[in-house]
């Protein structure tokens, strides 16, 4: 019989997020983080992208991509979650079509 260890299992989360990313002038991000702190921004995301709806329009949220992409190597946290929230709304509004250069992929694993 295999003994099973007691530690906690290993929970990690990732949110991919993409803009035109087949192009030199396109952006891709990736952050990984608990998943707890992931189930909190899923939780919080239908009440910014309400926000982000008032005060947003698509030329804006594809301008401030491509000034980002302009300094993808340099981007500070806040401008990476700036850029993911820019991704998720602009693709969940219509405005950007999801494929595998464009939109927002989540991820969770949970290993023991």
């Amino acid at each position: 019989m295999t003994k099973r260890s007691k530690r906690a299992p290993n929970n990690t989360s990732a949110i991919h997020a993409y803009w035109r990313n087949d192009e030199s002038d396109g952006l891709g991000l990736q952050l990984s983080m608990c998943h707890e702190d992931f189930v909190a921004w899923l939780a919080d995301i239908r009440d910014v992208m309400r926000v982000w709806d008032e005060n947003t329009t698509a030329a804006d949220a594809t301008a401030q991509l491509s000034e980002f992409a302009s300094r993808k190597g340099s981007l500070s946290a806040s401008e990476a979650w700036a850029a993911i929230m820019n991704i998720a709304w602009l693709e969940s509004r219509g405005h950007l079509q999801s494929d595998e250069y464009n939109g927002l992929l989540l991820t969770s694993a949970v290993s023991s």
